[in-house]
Formats: structure tokens, sequence, C-alpha cells
């Protein structure tokens, strides 16, 4: 294979949370810290300037106390549908060589729930790839497991609580009293 062959990488998902939701975990900070944790890292900061031009940062803390940063800046934002931004590591304020990149991230409504799929587009080798698609695949995973426990926590407490209706009074749904 050349060295300088260009490589990319993607990886796919479907979840039974809506788009909206998919993409909120996604993009909104406190989700994220929930979920993302590359590595057994903790997310301690993150800059999340959703718009082209906006700047990226997400530092983590890793058991060993080292700080492991990923900087970028978006290319392409669209809500609900599609992210694209430049994606660099760096351990302890020192870039890792050739690790920036290029990440899309398409989020699709589906019957049934949404998915999302990954793009990392590389100017690396093969071999290069296999961490980072390990890596995509297990960032899935948990965002799955942490939609799950979000889905079965809204249900919870919906079923306990009561919303309003448009004249201000209780909506009951199919537990108004009148219907029992």
């Amino acid at each position: 294979m050349e060295a300088n062959k260009s490589e990319n990488l993607k990886t796919r998902k479907e979840f039974s949370a809506n788009s909206d939701t998919l993409y909120h975990a996604w993009t909104d900070p406190e989700q994220l810290k929930k979920w993302w944790k590359p590595m057994g890292s903790q997310l301690t900061e993150i800059v999340n300037e959703l718009q082209v031009g906006g700047k990226i940062l997400y530092q983590f803390t890793a058991d060993n106390m080292e700080i492991l940063v990923i900087k970028g800046e978006y290319l392409e934002v669209i809500p609900q549908e599609k992210l694209v931004y430049t994606w660099n590591w760096q351990v302890q304020n020192e870039a890792i060589n050739d690790s920036e990149y290029k990440l899309s991230v398409y989020f699709k409504k589906l019957s049934n729930g949404s998915s999302i799929e990954v793009l990392q587009e590389n100017d690396k080798d093969q071999e290069s790839i296999h961490p980072h698609q390990h890596g995509w695949e297990d960032a899935l995973n948990h965002l799955a497991d942490y939609l799950k426990l979000h889905n079965e926590h809204s249900h919870a407490e919906g079923a306990a609580s009561t919303s309003s209706d448009h004249d201000g009074k209780p909506d009951y749904g199919s537990q108004n009293p009148a219907n029992v």
C-alpha cells in the first residue's frame, strides 16, 4: 500500500431515538460529558461553536491525569443533518504527528428512529485507521447506551408527571381522570 494514499474510515449506527435527540446528544456539552469517554478518559472542557468557522475544543483527562485535547474548526453546519469539521488530537499540548483529519457526521431520520454516520478522511495508510475504527465504534456504542438510559428515564418521568394543554389546564393524556 502507498504510504501517502488517502484512507477514509466510515462508521454507521442506528438508534431508536429520534434524530433531534441524537443530534443534541452529539452537540450539547452536558450530554457529551455523559457518554463520550475515549480511552476511558473524562471530558472536562468543551468549546463547541456550531457555525461555519466556529471553534471546537474537547479536553479530556485520563486516569493517569494525562491531558488529551481535540481542536478543530467547523467547515459546514446543517443543524440536525450534517456537521463537517477539522479534527486534531494533542497530548500535553503537543500535536500528535499527522493527526489532523476531516470529520463529517451525518444524522438521518428513520421510520423507527435515526442513524448517525461518521466519515473520517485521512491522509494516512490503512494501519493507522484501525485504532480509529475501534474508537468510533466504541463511542457510538456508548452513545447508544446513553440514549437508551436517557429514553428510559424520560419515559419514567413522563408516566409520573403531567403537562398543560393550550388553556393551561393539566393534560393527563391517557391518564385523564375523566377517562378512568
